[in-house]
């Protein structure tokens, strides 16, 4: 049971809550907070004689000169929300809505939005339920919040009967779904639709699911990578701790310290089995391989990944902090005379967009050097003597996994395409009032396909690394993989046999990619 109070969430907490794997309820002072707060919000600004306050008794953006009697406030609130339902595309996945939810419910509880406790009782009660509001993926631009998405979660809990659900696999209407999930309509009062719709949630929601996936798949890729240095007997040098500490980049020293831990024990990375099956042009006068450096996307394994730690790192720093943040506006202080409210800009989301997008550029370039180690196990002269393209049975006859590197480089291509930030473009919108805005959604949506490329790209390069350790026991059978590395190789082979002649390679790489995917390999990574 995870207990919300609006600032005490943590990062360690939203795994179970993507997975839909732990229940929520509301810290008892939190939910006494919000009724202190609520009725003096009442008393100051919902009277007929109370001073006017933008968002409290007044229109929004545009129509913020238009004032509202108290009469027509629980109109207005429905108005508001069916009118900003207005995404678009497919809807966000279950792992992204169920932090919708708990993020928008954890916001409220700090009492600055001013709203009752029945609004992030109803958001938890959908959570709790696994009852899910269908909210389309597009329609924020990470400015004046993630309107057009919450609105539409937010029509759900009303019980708007053109506003969908998921319950139990299944898409349903939002009054069926809750009746089903035994749930009632929630009715808004004065300020609670706009505190609803005006936050961050669904930009911090993908933020916070792509980084998270995107943290595994680093760890995930490392061991892959270990996987190919093995392949081609590559040096150890690089991963040398005196070496890259001289460096001091801390992202850097980890990589290097995790590649030579799952490296251990291995007699593959020597002199002795280098000169195995080595070609003689390939043989210096010293007698001992010619070879002195691999090539980067070996060699620069820990700048290039550790790299990407280091920015995850940061886009960790920015996420952990929203998770407890107020994000919508206007906010109601306490003061010496009452509550004083305040119209901000605590809804725009750059913060977000910034870290999604530097999240979606790393991924870009943990995949750009994926696809790179690719293509060289499939050449014999950057694979030291491996047979061309991997080929198991007789190359010419077979072609072995030659079109893995295509299907790669299209999905770097793509991922090119999806690493400009969103957060460097803008859109003026609402009359020039909200002439600057952050793009944060999209930033995040980029993102997280960029992760999905990504992980493609890694499990190709999975399913080549094992392919060649295969090809090269016939003359290497004397020198043993690493302990990390040879439970990898051992994994890969209990759903994917070795590739002697050639067969329909779909099925391979969708087994590879879900091996990737799984918590299998990650799990390995955190063994040591």
């Amino acid at each position: 049971m995870l207990t919300l109070n609006g600032k005490s969430l943590q990062l360690s907490d939203l795994p179970e809550v993507f997975a839909g794997k732990t229940k929520v309820r509301i810290a008892p002072a939190a939910k006494k907070k919000l009724i202190d707060i609520r009725r003096k919000l009442e008393k100051q600004f919902l009277s007929k004689n109370s001073p006017v306050a933008y968002g409290i008794n007044t229109g929004v953006g545009r129509l913020k000169d238009w004032r509202l009697s108290p009469e027509k406030q629980k109109e207005f609130q429905r108005n508001l929300i069916v009118s900003h339902s207005t995404g678009v595309g497919e809807c966000l996945s279950p792992e992204v809505t169920r932090a919708v939810l708990l993020f928008r419910a954890n916001s409220l509880l700090i009492g600055f939005s001013g709203v009752r406790p029945q609004v992030p009782e109803k958001l938890l009660e959908f959570l709790n339920a696994d009852l899910l509001p269908a909210i389309p993926a597009v329609g924020s631009l990470g400015a004046s919040g993630d309107l057009a998405p919450l609105a539409h979660m937010a029509a759900c809990l009303l019980g708007e009967p053109e506003a969908e659900v998921f319950y139990r696999g299944r898409k349903l209407s939002s009054p069926v779904g809750m009746k089903k999930a035994g749930i009632r309509p929630l009715q808004l009062e004065a300020k609670e639709a706009l505190s609803f719709i005006n936050g961050t949630a669904v930009s911090l929601a993908l933020a916070a699911f792509a980084l998270h996936r995107a943290r595994k798949l680093l760890k995930v890729s490392e061991l892959v990578a270990a996987l190919s240095l093995e392949t081609i007997r590559g040096e150890l040098s690089p991963f040398d701790s005196r070496l890259n500490a001289a460096r001091r980049q801390k992202g850097q020293m980890e990589v290097a310290r995790d590649i030579l831990d799952f490296v251990s024990g291995s007699q593959r990375m020597t002199e002795a089995a280098r000169m195995e099956n080595l070609p003689d042009e390939r043989i210096s006068r010293s007698g001992k391989s010619s070879r002195v450096q691999d090539a980067y996307s070996f060699r620069c394994i820990p700048q290039v990944y550790g790299a990407a730690a280091d920015t995850f790192a940061f886009a960790e720093q920015i996420i952990a902090r929203e998770l407890n943040a107020a994000t919508d506006n206007p906010l109601v202080f306490e003061g010496k005379g009452g509550l004083v409210s305040l119209s901000g800009g605590n809804f725009h989301a750059e913060p977000l967009a910034l870290a999604a997008d530097f999240t979606g550029i790393a991924l870009c370039e943990m995949a750009n050097m994926a696809e790179r180690r690719l293509f060289s196990l499939l050449s014999p002269l950057l694979s030291f003597g491996l047979k061309p393209e991997l080929t198991g049975g007789e190359p010419g006859l077979n072609s072995g996994l030659m079109l893995t590197q295509y299907t790669a480089a299209a999905r770097v291509a793509e991922n090119r395409i999806l690493a400009h930030p969103a957060s460097v473009d803008n859109i003026t919108t609402a009359g020039n009032q909200e002439d600057h805005v952050s793009l944060a959604v999209t930033a995040g949506l980029k993102a997280q396909k960029i992760l999905e490329n990504t992980e493609e790209i890694v499990g190709l390069e999975l399913l080549a690394a094992a392919q060649g350790i295969d090809i090269s026991e016939p003359f290497l059978k004397n020198y043993r993989l690493g302990k990390m590395t040879g439970r990898l190789h051992s994994a890969v082979r209990k759903r994917i046999p070795y590739l002697k002649d050639d067969r329909y390679l779909g099925s391979d790489i969708k087994k590879a990619v879900e091996l990737v995917r799984s918590e299998e390999i990650f799990g390995m990574t955190q063994d040591g």
